[in-house]
């Protein structure tokens, strides 16, 4: 399921994305569209945040710079609900897929309080256990190919009753 992860379905009739399913992961959720529809405010005047956020380059976007400069930026708070609200309907669905006991964000640069953020919209939208089972990975980068490894000798060999449940 992960691997393909960005041609899953995540909103029926969404957008078009050529080679992608309609409403895909790939076409809702992925930086290329949010840096996209950033691209139709950035500017030092409208979104004066965001501007000072990337040294006024916009190739330098992530889904992080967004969430803060959308603090301060009013035109950017209904991209980052958005960005948030599909965040929360694809994590929820793996959650109800594969019923893990936490769900550790990494690799997208995500602080404590867009976290907090996350979490108010999770709950929100689909309450408070599954926000709470939101968590931000507190390793290093450099570490998480470590880490997978690790948990997959751990489940694997030491516990492969695990995988068979």
């Amino acid at each position: 399921m992960v691997r393909d992860l960005h041609t899953y379905c995540l909103t029926r009739g969404g957008e078009e994305l050529p080679g992608y399913p309609d409403g895909s992961v790939q076409a809702e959720l992925s930086d290329d569209l949010l840096h996209d529809e950033m691209l139709l405010v950035f500017s030092p005047l409208r979104t004066p945040a965001l501007w000072k956020l990337l040294d006024g380059k916009p190739q330098c976007f992530t889904l992080a710079a967004l969430l803060t400069a959308s603090c301060e930026d009013t035109l950017l708070q209904p991209l980052a609900e958005t960005a948030m609200e599909r965040l929360v309907h694809l994590l929820y669905q793996i959650d109800f897929w594969m019923r893990p006991k936490r769900i550790c964000l990494f690799q997208l640069g995500l602080e404590q309080e867009h976290l907090e953020r996350l979490r108010e919209i999770a709950s929100r939208m689909i309450g408070m256990d599954f926000a709470q089972k939101l968590v931000i990975s507190m390793l290093p980068e450099r570490y998480y190919f470590l880490s997978g490894c690790a948990y997959t000798i751990r489940d694997g060999f030491f516990r492969p009753a695990v995988l068979y449940k």
